[in-house]
């Protein structure tokens, strides 16, 4: 089996995955039903209504149009690369949807080229690679996010592109040169905290002034957003994410005696749910055999990076889950990471005994992730909600029992006709805010590609094709 094989298999299973999985037939978009809410539409397509405050963001690294400040959408200006790679594709499309489902697919193939590359790098056996990868994009994390208009799947590739290339860059020994950057980028895209929490561990006093310069671009696009907002950016995601949090553990501290059983509640808790995110994003057979293997071959920490991912999941639920309303298992998504790693190992080392079992934990996983394609049930979806963690646990065998129709979810929200041509020919608006904007979005465009590049992940020529593609992009001014 070819290199060029793998890859393409890959591939045309993302498409598949996206395909069954956009619009009403996403697990984002009915999930809500399921919850006795309705979904939203975008242009007749059914979209969870997150991607509503998505969308004028979107349009706001289309051509600035106004944007109001004070919302909650644009907390979503603090992960420019999304918003800003859409509306390039917006240019060429002229269609919000579609320019989203090229961007969720071009970034899960970007995934999947630069994890077989790096597995080549390793000599680990094509066929392990294949059905590993296979088995990794049908988890919850892509399938769940593939089909809709939002940053969830360009964030999570992001950081798995990082990540492969500070591993790649590790087994080259060029590592430490390259670690500012990959810091800087991770800190302007989703949920990065204990990505860089294990970066600065590994890297440590190598980093010394680069930890400065890592945190610039993230301070900078901070003031930016200030003075672009006229001091009115919006402080919604700190109010409800992180306040709480800070807020539990400062009433500790002021009054420990008071609270002496926080500490240990707090941890009880926070080991609670970090199991049950887990678990949610990784089907509990993949784990298990994970997990088995790993203690039979006792591998050797050489990807320390990697393995500091769960570490600081752990820690990061330890400290928070007892404040956190939202108890998200998108929080695990670095654990995950970390579990394909282990499980691609495990798969290269074990092939000729296991082969039989992991094909089968494929067609278990890719029967899972199509379930509600072939059966019509959203049980699935239910067991990766916040929801599944916080309510009570026998939901989930009622959830078992749903099927996606209007008799046992009445709330359920069918598709329109989609107009996909909703885009119009850009406006010359705000010329200074946008060529900001514009100016932000590239570099980091670049930067992660040529960092990718760097590793040898990808090919070489990639980030200054980005360029050239921004650039060909603003003919949206002008037809």
């Amino acid at each position: 089996m070819s290199r060029r094989t793998v890859v393409a298999i890959v591939w045309a299973w993302i498409v598949l995955l996206t395909v069954t999985h956009f619009g009403a037939r996403s697990p984002y978009s009915y999930g809500w039903a399921m919850f006795d809410h309705d979904s939203a539409r975008i242009s007749g397509a059914v979209v969870n209504p997150d991607a509503l405050l998505i969308a004028n963001v979107t349009r706001f690294f289309y051509d600035a149009s106004p944007l109001n400040w004070g919302s909650q959408e644009a907390e979503n200006l603090r992960l420019p690369l999304h918003s800003f790679t859409t509306a390039m594709l917006m240019s060429f499309t002229r269609s919000f949807l579609l320019a989203n489902v090229l961007v969720n697919v071009l970034f899960a193939m970007l995934v999947a080229l630069a994890a077989v590359n790096l597995a080549e790098r390793y000599r680990i056996r094509r066929e392990a690679t294949l059905v590993a990868l296979l088995t990794f994009f049908a988890l919850p994390m892509y399938v769940e996010y593939l089909g809709q208009p939002l940053h969830y799947v360009a964030g999570i590739s992001v950081s798995f592109l990082v990540v492969m290339s500070v591993v790649a860059l590790v087994v080259a020994g060029d590592d430490a040169r390259y670690a500012a950057l990959a810091i800087a980028i991770l800190s302007l895209n989703y949920d990065p905290y204990v990505y860089i929490a294990a970066l600065v561990v590994l890297f440590g006093r190598r980093l010394k002034w680069s930890l400065l310069l890592a945190a610039m671009p993230v301070a900078v696009w901070a003031i930016t957003l200030r003075v672009l907002s006229g001091n009115t950016m919006t402080t919604h995601l700190r109010k409800w994410f992180v306040l709480p949090v800070l807020s539990g553990w400062v009433d500790f501290f002021m009054a420990p005696l008071d609270r002496i059983l926080l500490p240990f509640v707090a941890t009880h808790v926070g080991l609670q749910v970090a199991f049950h995110q887990l678990i949610a994003m990784i089907y509990w057979p993949l784990l298990a055999v994970c997990v088995f293997l790993l203690v039979k071959l006792r591998p050797k920490l050489e990807l320390r990076v990697v393995a500091l991912l769960p570490l600081f999941f752990v820690l990061e639920q330890l400290a928070a889950a007892a404040f956190d309303w939202e108890l998200n298992p998108r929080r695990a998504i670095p654990a995950v990471l970390a579990f394909a790693f282990a499980y691609l190992y495990a798969m290269d080392r074990e092939w000729q005994r296991w082969r039989i079992a992991f094909i089968a934990l494929f067609l278990m996983s890719g029967l899972l992730a199509m379930s509600d394609t072939l059966f019509g049930k959203p049980a699935i979806a239910y067991l990766h909600t916040g929801q599944a963690i916080r309510h009570d646990v026998h939901d989930i065998v009622r959830a078992e029992r749903m099927r996606l129709d209007t008799d046992s979810l009445p709330r359920l929200t069918r598709d329109e006709p989609i107009t996909w041509r909703d885009v119009d020919r850009a406006k010359a608006q705000n010329l200074g805010t946008f060529a900001v904007t514009q100016t932000m979005g590239v570099l980091l465009l670049f930067g992660l590609f040529w960092l990718t590049a760097r590793a040898e992940l990808l090919p070489r020529w990639l980030p200054w094709a980005a360029v050239a593609m921004w650039a060909v992009s603003l003919v949206r001014f002008v037809s």
